[in-house]
């Protein structure tokens, strides 16, 4: 009986030792995926043209890519900037650099790092970038609204 009992703790302890490192290796992999996603946006910073604006800094992207913004920096190519639309991209884009949408983006995906096996934080994470579109969307309509006053 005590080898027995023996055994079953070896293998649980064995098992639960695996799973511990098996998260930590997944943790390893999505935390140098973030560490390189923030150096890309770095490098993207340094290899453009900026122009600094009142709030904010615009970097023009030569490259056709969807505007985006992270802290103070909107990423904007030089395509949209022929858009006649160009001025509401980026009044959108200037919400989410007022609201500091670029701190909630970054908790979610530290929760990710550590958090990666549960599908709350996914969800969470999708939640968030909705919201913050939303938010982005309704400000714009607001701001076009108070200038017709």
């Amino acid at each position: 009986q005590q080898t027995i009992a023996f055994s079953i703790q070896n293998t649980t302890q064995w098992i639960v030792v695996s799973l511990f490192v098996f998260w930590i290796i997944i943790a390893i992999g999505a935390g140098w995926r973030f560490i390189y996603s923030i150096y890309k946006i770095c490098r993207i910073i340094n290899l453009n043209e900026k122009h600094i604006k009142s709030g904010y800094i615009q970097v023009s992207l030569k490259s056709v890519a969807a505007p985006f913004s992270f802290f103070r920096y909107i990423f904007i190519s030089d395509q949209h900037k022929q858009n006649e639309h160009f001025e509401t991209l980026l009044a959108h884009e200037k919400i989410h650099v007022e609201q500091k949408h670029t701190m909630d983006i970054l908790l979610t995906e530290v929760l990710k790092i550590f958090f990666w096996f549960n599908p709350l934080v996914y969800l969470y994470k999708k939640a968030i970038a909705e919201n913050h579109e939303f938010i982005a969307d309704e400000g714009k309509k607001l701001k076009d609204n108070y200038d017709l006053i």
